[in-house]
C-alpha cells in the first residue's frame, strides 16, 4: 500500500494546485477585507452564498488531498532516510495548515449562515477578522512542510538514493520556505512546489525501494 500510494505522489500533490486554481480563478471572489464592516460582510455574504458555499466545500476537499499527500511524503522521505524527526515536520506543518483552515472554514460557515439569519453586525465583524487571519497558519504550514523536506534532502538523503542529484530540490524548497516566511505570495509558489516535489520524490523513493533487497524491503514497509 505504501509503495503504491508514493508512486502516486505526483498525481495526488496536482490535485492541489487544480483545487486552488478552481476556487480562486474558476469562482473568482473577492471576500470582504479586514476594514469591512458588519453589514457589509453580511450583504457580501448573502449575495455570493451560492458561490461561497461551493468555495468552502471545495477548500475542505483541496485540504484532505493535502493532507494525504503530506502522510504519503513524510511515509516516503522515512524509507529513504530512514530518519523520524524532520519527515514529521513535514506532517506536523500539514496539520497547521489544516487547522488554520478549519478556523476559516467555521468563520465563514457562521457568516453565511448569518447573512441568512440576522447575526449582529458586531459578531459579522468578528467572524470577518478570524476569516482573514487564515494566511498566517497557510505560512507557517507551508514553510515547515517545504523546509523539513528540504533540510531532508540536503542533510539526510542516502547516496544510495541519489543526495546530489536531489541537491536542487533541496535548495529550491528552502526558497519556497522563505517565500512563505516573507509574503503569503508563497503559497502561490507553495502551490506549485507540491506537484513538482511529489513527482520527482516518489520517482526515486520508488526507485530507491526497488533497489533493496526483498527481505529488508518488506522490513521498510512495515
Amino acid at each position: 500500500m505504501d509503495l503504491q500510494a508514493i508512486r502516486k505522489l505526483g498525481w495526488i500533490g496536482l490535485l492541489v494546485p487544480v483545487l486552488i486554481a478552481v476556487i480562486w480563478f474558476g469562482l473568482g471572489l473577492n471576500d470582504p477585507g479586514w476594514s469591512a464592516s458588519g453589514a457589509t460582510v453580511l450583504s457580501y455574504y448573502d449575495r455570493h452564498y451560492n458561490a461561497e458555499l461551493a468555495t468552502q466545500y471545495l477548500s475542505v476537499a483541496m485540504l484532505v488531498v493535502l493532507l494525504v499527500y503530506a502522510t504519503v511524503l513524510w511515509r516516503a522521505l522515512r524509507l529513504m532516510t530512514g530518519q523520524h524527526v524532520l519527515p514529521a515536520v513535514v506532517f506536523a506543518g500539514s496539520i497547521i495548515f489544516f487547522a488554520g483552515s478549519a478556523v476559516n472554514g467555521y468563520a465563514s460557515f457562521a457568516l453565511l449562515e448569518g447573512s441568512r439569519s440576522h447575526m449582529p453586525t458586531s459578531a459579522a465583524e468578528a467572524f470577518n477578522a478570524l476569516s482573514n487571519a487564515d494566511p498566517v497558519a497557510f505560512q507557517v504550514g507551508a514553510l515547515l512542510i517545504t523546509a523539513a523536506t528540504g533540510l531532508t534532502i540536503l542533510l539526510l538523503i542516502r547516496k544510495t538514493a541519489g543526495r546530489r542529484s536531489l541537491a536542487w530540490l533541496g535548495w529550491l524548497s528552502l526558497v519556497v520556505a522563505a517565500a512563505n516566511a516573507l509574503t503569503p505570495i508563497g503559497l502561490l509558489a507553495f502551490a506549485l512546489w507540491v506537484p513538482l516535489t511529489g513527482f520527482v520524490l516518489g520517482r526515486r523513493a520508488t526507485s530507491f525501494i526497488a533497489a533493496v533487497p526483498p527481505a529488508v524491503r518488506s522490513d521498510l514497509l512495515v
